[in-house]
């Protein structure tokens, strides 16, 4: 089951879910904030991010990434609430990010008089429009919009216009959203284990981006807007990074498991021992019971990774690997063959019953 979706987000209540559908990535004119018979109120942009009108851009940029994080859709796959939550907090960034852009919003989000312009049911100063849904100026120099079909202004179409015109001056037509980057990211064991904050550089930038803990070889991330600049002012495309978990040099990941194989002597194996072993978290104390033959495992539970899916972790299993010594002096084979006179035994009688021979008898 995916893990419930976060509840910190402000506005992401069920009646504004419904009427917001689609993102600021998408090719089509419609605005990613269409309402239903009503224009977008300034608060709106701003409670999506959970960030007061006066803040600052460090406070809208903490909150966005810190809300991405908590409905990335990687982490909600299949559930079309979280990738439209995700969807309206790129487009809230897109705005409330950009100097430029937070101005026009700002400004087009009030007349006048300094009243709250919340659609085609208030007078507005861009009320002077050509009839045919595009963007012109009146004799003032005012830019105006009139809604291609209904001929009324609607401050949605107007904030759209925002995110599809960048640059004062230039044709509506040239927008474009810049391309997609695909990037392969390298993570340490440990870091993919505990969870950490990365920097890398892509298309000349700085990227911090925070990789969960328990994240997976080959697993997918998308960065909105650190992707190729858009022509003609157009927004940036997506960075999708692939992870690349590095292996350990003895630890071995298996699904959220983690395994490790234990070197051990005859005389451990045989009389016992307690030992320091490395583990994922810090050493661990095992105790090797007397007579513990090779291949034996031994299970830490939930001590493996954790679970991008909930609250469950997997588990640390060790396995032992009896060393025998290559080389013996005299002495000791000669001790060697005593303890295989004085213990003789048959391990391969569950093979050949109990008239198994050595081979060249």
């Amino acid at each position: 089951m995916p893990a419930a979706l976060p509840v910190l987000i402000p506005c992401m209540n069920a009646k504004w879910y419904k009427r917001s559908q689609v993102g600021p990535g998408d090719s089509s004119l419609s605005s990613p904030f269409k309402t239903r018979n009503r224009g977008m109120h300034r608060e709106d942009l701003y409670n999506i991010l959970g960030v007061s009108q006066s803040a600052s851009e460090e406070d809208i940029r903490r909150a966005y990434r810190r809300l991405a994080r908590l409905c990335h859709p990687d982490l909600h796959q299949n559930d079309p609430r979280a990738e439209a939550q995700f969807k309206a907090l790129a487009a809230a960034y897109e705005v409330l990010g950009d100097t430029s852009r937070r101005r026009d919003y700002d400004t087009l989000a009030h007349d006048g008089t300094g009243s709250r312009y919340p659609g085609s049911s208030v007078s507005s100063p861009w009320s002077h429009a050509d009839g045919a849904g595009r963007v012109k100026r009146d004799s003032s120099g005012t830019r105006t919009f009139r809604h291609a079909y209904t001929g009324q202004t609607g401050f949605e179409d107007i904030l759209w216009e925002i995110l599809r015109d960048r640059g004062r001056g230039r044709q509506s037509s040239s927008w474009q959203k810049g391309s997609d980057v695909q990037q392969k990211l390298s993570v340490a064991f440990e870091q993919a284990y505990h969870g950490a904050l990365l920097d890398f550089r892509c298309l000349g930038n700085r990227v911090h981006v925070r990789v969960p803990a328990g994240v997976e070889n080959g697993a997918k991330m998308r960065l909105p807007a650190r992707g190729a600049a858009g022509p003609n002012g157009g927004p940036r495309g997506d960075l999708l990074l692939e992870i690349e978990v590095l292996p350990h040099r003895y630890f071995r990941r298996e699904g959220n498991h983690i395994h490790l194989v234990l070197p051990v002597t005859v005389g451990e194996a045989v009389f016992g021992v307690r030992l320091e072993i490395p583990g994922p978290d810090g050493p661990l104390t095992l105790k090797i019971p007397a007579g513990t033959q090779s291949g034996t495992v031994f299970r830490f539970g939930n001590f493996g990774f954790p679970s991008l899916q909930g609250d469950a972790r997997g588990d640390f299993f060790v396995t032992t690997h009896v060393v025998v010594p290559e080389r013996l002096d005299p002495a000791s084979r000669k001790l060697l063959e005593e303890l295989e006179r004085r213990n003789a035994a048959n391990p391969r009688e569950a093979l050949w019953g109990s008239e198994w021979r050595t081979a060249g008898e």
